[in-house]
């Protein structure tokens, strides 16, 4: 299970885009955000839903330097959640690093162990490296919350998740 977003401060401090509820107020990043916090059905965690189509790493650095990450991804409930939310594929935190055989050794980038749930697409055989490429990154589709594997120059959307 993931840990809650951020870290509280003990005093309230001026709200900024880090992942933090920095003024107490009860919400995390309420203001000073590019884009609008989402919270999570469950209030425990907040996304940043990027528009901008970007690489693989561009989109791990745009969530890093708000102190987010792409987002982890663990039950079907937040899967559909996230799903709903975007209107096209989007990239999430899931890669498969130095592996190019199109099985499944993706691992998630802030570290939460694989579960047994992964959606990947069926109609496709995901992951597959398509067309002989070495599709190690991963991003969520929104017709169907369905998993895809993708080169990682591709450049897509991204969803960013609070959190350590």
């Amino acid at each position: 299970t993931k840990p809650d977003a951020g870290t509280t401060p003990a005093t309230p401090q001026p709200e900024t885009c880090n992942g933090i509820d920095d003024d107490l107020n009860g919400h995390i990043d309420d203001v000073g955000c590019p884009v609008p916090p989402i919270e999570s059905e469950d209030k425990k965690r907040v996304y940043l839903i990027f528009e901008e189509s970007v690489t693989r790493e561009v989109a791990k650095n745009l969530c890093k330097d708000r102190g987010y990450h792409l987002v982890t991804i663990e039950t079907q409930t937040e899967n559909l959640f996230l799903a709903s939310k975007i209107t096209e594929v989007h990239w999430i935190g899931l890669t498969s690093p130095g592996h190019e055989d199109g099985k499944d050794n993706f691992v998630w980038d802030d570290g939460t162990p694989r579960s047994d749930f992964r959606p990947w697409g069926k109609f496709t055989s995901e992951p597959n490296n398509a067309f002989g490429f070495a599709e190690n990154c991963a991003y969520v589709n929104a017709n169907n919350g369905d998993w895809l594997d993708g080169t990682c120059t591709e450049t897509h959307p991204l969803i960013c998740e609070a959190g350590p």
